[in-house]
């Protein structure tokens, strides 16, 4: 790439301090003519070097750091520019940068020439992007693992497993007067399904990739004023839901999230389910019956200080083959209340005062991780995710194909393809149009 590329590597808005990012060819030459400190003549690369940003009418104090190719980011040579921070500095460096020459970078930019030159897997740039938009520790440990090569190495070993299957089929491709025999059918079934089998075993972190991505999602259920408004400001740490002794306050659900020991949860507070006449109530009470059915958990809320109503019965019909435990509210007010008609497990609290809150919230981690497997990597990326489902149907068409007897040419059709799908996957294949659909994503500056 000929071009040098500049962006600003931070957010926009007042801050200590910014990163303006040069890459390319004439990325040291450029900073040679707008950075001086003091009689410091050759930069080393990899040191920082407090001097003034000369940008014609403003000088700036700032810190330069010079990496060299290939040792960057990009693969290319790289400088950065720790300035002011602010709305002005910045964008004054880039100014400047332009007009010597440097071109403002597009989205991503950075990363794509990092992936074009063979500094990171396509899969491992699309890590940048997780840990970039997590919103949970569980989710950026994620994309480290995807920014490490945790996946990338997994696929290449697919791939060269398909190389080798390929390779015994050319064999037989080179001499056409014979067929594939008996045996080596066995063999090409054998591999393929074991290629299957590898590939299900990663799509196993699939779920635990929905929980990380999106959350392990728990809807408090239970007649008006239960006290799921309260139980749900409690699990957030902050008064989120209005709370008021007037029954049906709440007339919508209400979703938030927090976190707890890395993994996200999200509450969604509903509507009391009772009987109504009332139009919009009733139309949070349908919207609290579609969140009961898209969780992946129910938080039952009973009113401790009060005897069992037609209403808790009714909910429980509504759950009671869903997953959810039973939420026995205002135990600080009395114990009284007889739920054993209830089956399922129970616990105590009070939304209130936190008593029990605690113990709920380990409880709920340790659900939420149950659901996640420990074995296989987790896979968070709907768009890798997609590929391994498509890989797997095509492992099941190779090895009908084979039980079948077709020919050779038509095997390697396929086991190339296969090769391909994978490869879509780290960006190791024939297919180049998804590469700027995946950097489109990117921020400016990354």
């Amino acid at each position: 790439m000929e071009d040098t590329i500049v962006a600003i590597a931070t957010p926009s808005g007042v801050g200590g301090i910014a990163i303006v990012r040069l890459s390319g060819q004439k990325s040291y030459e450029l900073m040679r003519q707008v950075f001086s400190c003091g009689k410091v003549k050759n930069f080393e690369p990899r040191h920082a070097y407090l001097g003034l940003f000369d940008a014609k009418d403003l000088t700036d104090h700032c810190i330069m750091i010079y990496f060299k190719a290939p040792s960057s980011y990009t693969g290319e040579d790289v400088v950065e520019f720790q300035c002011h921070g602010g709305n002005v500095v910045a964008m004054k460096i880039v100014d400047r940068l332009t007009e010597l020459g440097a071109r403002i970078a597009q989205a991503g930019e950075f990363t794509k020439r990092a992936f074009l030159n063979g500094k990171v897997t396509l899969d491992e740039a699309e890590g940048v992007i997780d840990i970039i938009n997590a919103t949970s520790t569980a989710e950026a440990r994620a994309g480290y693992e995807l920014t490490n090569g945790a996946l990338s190495s997994k696929i290449g070993a697919l791939q060269d497993r398909l190389k080798n299957v390929a390779a015994t089929i050319d064999v037989v491709m080179d001499y056409p007067d014979e067929s594939v025999d008996d045996d080596a059918n066995i063999d090409l079934s054998r591999e393929i399904g074991e290629i299957r089998h590898e590939i299900s075993h990663l799509l196993d972190g699939a779920k635990s990739g929905k929980i990380i991505k999106s959350g392990y999602r728990i809807a408090l259920v239970g007649k008006p004023n239960a006290g799921k408004s309260s139980l749900f400001n409690n699990l957030l740490a902050y008064n989120r839901s209005i709370v008021t002794d007037i029954s049906g306050t709440t007339r919508d659900t209400i979703e938030e999230a927090y976190e707890y020991r890395g993994i996200k949860f999200v509450i969604i507070d509903t509507a009391g389910v009772r009987s109504t006449d009332d139009t919009i109530e009733r139309i949070g009470i349908d919207r609290s019956i579609d969140a009961i059915n898209s969780c992946d958990l129910i938080l039952f809320l009973i009113d401790g200080a009060d005897s069992i109503t037609k209403e808790d019965i009714d909910i429980y019909n509504i759950i009671k083959d869903k997953n959810y435990i039973i939420i026995v509210n205002k135990c600080d007010i009395s114990d009284k209340c007889d739920v054993s008609q209830f089956n399922g497990e129970k616990l105590y609290l009070s939304a209130i005062t936190g008593k029990g809150v605690d113990e709920l919230k380990e409880k709920l981690y340790t659900l939420a991780t149950s659901d996640m497997r420990q074995d296989t990597l987790a896979l968070v990326n709907k768009r890798h995710i997609s590929i391994l489902f498509d890989a797997v149907k095509s492992c099941d068409a190779i090895i009908d194909k084979i039980k079948m007897g077709e020919s050779a040419d038509i095997l390697s059709i396929e086991v190339d393809q296969l090769w391909q799908k994978l490869g879509q996957i780290t960006g190791n294949c024939d297919r180049r149009d998804i590469i700027d659909e995946i950097f489109d994503k990117f921020c400016v500056g990354k």
